[in-house]
């Protein structure tokens, strides 16, 4: 049953660092949650509650960082505070729309909209845009990264 659960853990953990890249799927909270049961299956043995805290902290980062990365990210390109809300939306509705492709195109367009409406400026609207992306691309940068990380401490802390 243990290695069944070992197994089924990891599997989990790998379906979440692929949610990083299509956020239908709330990655990181999923490799969370199968640690966690994990943990509490083998009585926080092998998994500590202090490791446990400081991968909670890092799945509530992950959330945070989708919404504040594109924010940030559209502000640092010169554009508006209404870009950053166009392309939070834009993401929004982009999940539901052709995901994981209509995320990038809504994330742009919210962006390029929402700027262009309130201060009607094109070349501003294009900025806001691209910084939105990379915005989005940098949050999945880091999900990804700490997807990986979640997997590397699930693997040395419970096979190694």
């Amino acid at each position: 049953m243990n290695t069944f659960l070992i197994i089924l853990v990891i599997i989990v953990i790998l379906i979440g660092i692929a949610g990083c890249i299509l956020p239908v799927i709330p990655g990181i909270p999923i490799a969370f949650a199968a640690i966690l049961l994990y943990a509490w299956y083998d009585g926080f043995e092998q998994i500590g509650t202090n490791h446990l805290i400081l991968l909670a902290v890092l799945t509530i980062l992950s959330i945070i960082s989708d919404y504040v990365l594109i924010a940030l990210s559209s502000r640092l390109a010169g554009s508006s505070k209404y870009s950053a809300i166009g392309a939070t939306i834009g993401t929004i509705v982009g999940i539901f729309i052709i995901p994981p492709l209509g995320i990038i195109i809504f994330c742009l367009l919210g962006a390029f909209i929402a700027e262009l409406l309130f201060v009607r400026d094109t070349r501003k609207a294009f900025r806001a845009a691209i910084g939105s992306i990379v915005g989005l691309f940098s949050g999945m940068l880091f999900k990804v990264v700490l997807g990986i990380y979640m997997l590397v401490f699930f693997v040395i802390k419970v096979i190694l």
